[in-house]
């Protein structure tokens, strides 16, 4: 029932589903449904108690299941360099425009996933899960490093669903911008690295020039643009220093708000040795940049 109202709310809501065919049909003299024929208005009132009887719960969770749909684009395998032909501003927007349908993309993957376990909640309260459910959630908790995970665990599940969500766009940019200098750094260049990402193994990385001696880290390599993006909403969805920025998150989500880039970047204090300092560049960053966006994306999501 709850999916049939989100079908029903389309309908008379959605300019995608052509509501001019729509309604021309329903303003037909009679309508027939099965055996029996309803006059207009009496079908219109119908419609609208259908709706009216869900409760408020009901409609908030619909809009949580809207973006359902993976937006795929193209593997990259290098970062633009800058153009001699272009001014400095010119360049700055074309990485900018570069990275955002990658970084539309891997978000889409992850309300993909998000939106695919507040179903398999919603199932598993009613014990309708199947061994390909059990195995995908447990598939996701090892990804997002999450040890001793129990899917039967309503707090583990919880747990979970906190980890799987987006970053905005406009805070991915703006780290990105910081990290690779506008994709111009050598780590950008040699290794696709975006975000000054770090490694213990030698196979997947690089040395940094300014190592320090007896350091054994790598600046991560990447095969593509994308996993580097990929990696870096990852780290942020797992790692201990960003538990800040995703309890942020969690709280929006509870309270039904959109999630504002500029509250979660507070949570990135431990991303660099620059702490505060940091955050205030980012902040800055994305002030300088939120104007530039073409779309409505900017600061929240």
């Amino acid at each position: 029932m709850f999916f049939e109202t989100i079908f029903l709310l389309d309908i008379i809501t959605s300019k995608k589903v052509c509501p001019q065919i729509f309604f021309n049909k329903i303003n037909h003299e009679k309508i027939k449904i099965g055996d029996k024929v309803y006059r207009n208005k009496l079908f219109s009132i119908l419609m609208i108690l259908i709706i009216v009887v869900f409760t408020v719960t009901d409609i908030v969770h619909a809009s949580q299941f809207k973006e359902t749909i993976i937006y795929e684009v193209e593997q990259f395998t290098s970062v633009p360099g800058f153009s001699k032909t272009l001014t400095y501003e010119q360049n700055v927007q074309s990485f900018l425009d570069f990275l955002r349908p990658i970084i539309k993309s891997e978000n889409s993957y992850i309300m993909h996933d998000r939106i695919k376990l507040i179903n398999l909640i919603t199932s598993l309260e009613k014990g309708n899960l199947d061994v390909d459910d059990i195995n995908w959630i447990n598939n996701k908790a090892i990804y997002y490093k999450l040890y001793n995970f129990s899917y039967t665990s309503k707090e583990d599940l919880s747990y979970l669903l906190t980890r799987i969500d987006v970053i905005p766009e406009l805070m991915v940019i703006s780290q990105a911008a910081i990290e690779s200098a506008y994709g111009t750094s050598g780590f950008a260049k040699r290794a696709n690295n975006l975000f000054g990402m770090r490694t213990m193994s030698q196979s997947r990385g690089i040395i940094p020039k300014k190592r320090s001696e007896g350091a054994k880290f790598y600046v991560a390599k990447y095969e593509t643009v994308n996993q580097s993006i990929e990696c870096y909403l990852r780290n942020l969805n797992t790692h201990n220093a960003y538990y800040d920025l995703r309890k942020n998150r969690k709280d929006f989500r509870e309270t039904n708000e959109p999630v504002d880039a500029y509250t979660l970047a507070n949570g990135l204090t431990k991303y660099s040795a620059e702490g505060d300092i940091y955050v205030q560049k980012i902040r800055r960053t994305m002030k300088k940049h939120e104007n530039s966006l073409d779309e409505d994306i900017p600061n929240k999501i």
